[in-house]
């Protein structure tokens, strides 16, 4: 199943304030937008064709949007949706896009910083072609902590989430995976280092 991928881009709090958002499926790279504006009684689905229902939206999927008006339920493609626009900001439907957004936003953000240790990389190579695939077995099993890091202490601008869940989940995925990597460079190395001393003897 395909996420939402939701971008904040404003967010003001008004008496009757509601979101104005973009929607499509990630894979179509288009990013959700959310707007604010003010006194509206009903959700309003505007289609690309610019035609627009109003009445209540009861569900998102990734492929489509249920939307109830005059007593009739409707399923819109989302391709087919330009925009969206809740009445209320504390519709569950727009709370759970808005933490899917920051939960993806946060993850991006950890793997951004474990890049940022590319420098270690050299490090894992020799241990790869000095330890054969036993180093792969420590790193399995290890748990990299952004605090631990100088280079990611110093450097990165989200300290305030190192003990994010979704960020220190992503950030510690991203560090064995390049460390692993790099451990496999340095034991392919030395393997074919050994064959060829053993077919040119």
């Amino acid at each position: 199943m395909v996420p939402f991928f939701c971008q904040m881009i404003t967010f003001d709090y008004q008496a009757h304030t509601f979101f104005l958002f973009t929607m499509k499926k990630l894979h179509s790279l288009t990013i959700i937008f959310f707007l604010c504006f003010a006194l509206q009684a009903a959700d309003v689905v505007t289609l690309k064709n610019q035609q627009k229902f109003e009445g209540k939206i009861t569900k998102i999927s990734t492929n489509s949007l249920e939307f109830k008006a005059a007593r009739n339920c409707y399923e819109i493609p989302l391709t087919e949706i330009e925009a969206i626009a809740f009445s209320n900001a504390n519709n569950p439907i727009l709370i759970a896009l808005l933490d899917d957004s920051l939960t993806v936003d946060n993850c991006m953000k950890g793997r951004k910083d474990a890049k940022k240790l590319i420098y270690k990389l050299p490090g894992f190579v020799f241990l790869g072609m000095f330890g054969g695939p036993f180093p792969l077995i420590f790193i399995k099993f290890s748990k990299p902590l952004p605090q631990k890091e100088p280079m990611i202490t110093s450097r990165s601008e989200n300290k305030v989430l190192f003990d994010d869940p979704a960020y220190l989940n992503c950030y510690q995925k991203q560090v064995k995976k390049q460390n692993m990597l790099a451990v496999g460079v340095g034991w392919t190395i030395s393997t074919a280092f050994l064959v060829n001393l053993l077919f040119n003897q």
